[in-house]
């Protein structure tokens, strides 16, 4: 939700004036960052839910936390790793997009 939020102010920040654009950046900069830290915690807490008796039940008495027993895991927790790790970059990236169209302002001379 906070990535969804934060991609509508991007799309609202091409369409705004030079002062408000400077603060879109800066909340979407923060849920981003907000967004990264939600995601993480469901990443590292997903497993830690392999030491209930539901998974026991389906996966073996063996199954603990990080450890699945004889269930794999799918795809979908791969792919949210992967997805979670690409959107640390997006705070970042957005910080020095900012700071590059400050240092290189648009003017009509350069269009």
């Amino acid at each position: 939700m906070f990535m969804c939020v934060s991609c509508l102010f991007a799309l609202i920040s091409l369409c705004t004036r030079r002062g408000c654009d400077t603060m879109l950046v800066l909340i979407t900069t923060y849920l981003q960052i907000a967004a990264v830290v939600f995601l993480t915690c469901g990443i590292l807490a997903c497993p830690l839910g392999l030491n209930s008796s539901f998974f026991r039940f389906y996966c073996g008495q063996l199954a603990s936390a990080f450890y699945s027993g004889s269930c794999d895991m799918g795809w979908a927790y791969m792919l949210a790793i992967v997805g979670t790790s690409l959107s640390i970059f997006c705070p970042i990236l957005s910080q020095l997009v900012e700071k590059r169209h400050t240092k290189y302002p648009l003017t009509e001379s350069s269009i």
